[in-house]
């Protein structure tokens, strides 16, 4: 076995879990231009009422005004602070963001490693590919309180 195998820095940024690189640009901020690129591509899990009908999406949203997004349908279960069955819905980052644009967003709210999305963010996100800039469509998704 050769040592560059061993260390887990020398792994493609390609193969690493959105959540993998989060963790690994909170030490090291090179990782945050892949981590912002993955956020747009990749599906995320939201909490939802109920699926889709009628073409509208009705998103959950924390008491504190966040709305939580998973990376991943395991880390909705962190803590065992959700216990049961849950509706979701997943949508890449992009699909999510252009239609929330003005919301705060929290990545995996119950978990060790998590972080916070605001306005400004998602703007700066969806505004370096052209194209993207602008309002963005509100219509479709629907935010409710409550966990």
């Amino acid at each position: 076995m050769k040592i560059f195998d061993r260390l887990h820095f020398w792994k493609p940024k390609a193969q690493l879990s959105l959540e993998q690189i989060l963790q690994r640009a909170r030490m090291d901020r090179h990782y945050w231009p892949v981590f912002y690129q993955r956020l747009l591509t990749d599906k995320l899990a939201v909490l939802s009422f109920s699926s889709v009908q009628d073409g509208a999406a009705y998103v959950r949203k924390l008491a504190d005004g966040r709305v939580p997004i998973f990376t991943s349908t395991e880390r909705i279960f962190d803590q065992g602070i959700i216990k049961g069955e849950v509706s979701i819905l997943m949508f890449t980052g992009r699909e999510l963001f252009e239609r929330m644009r003005a919301e705060t967003f929290v990545i995996n709210p119950y978990s060790e490693v998590r972080k916070d999305i605001t306005p400004v963010e998602v703007e700066s996100m969806l505004d370096e590919k052209k194209g993207y800039g602008g309002a963005g469509e509100k219509a479709g998704i629907y935010i409710c309180s409550g966990e």
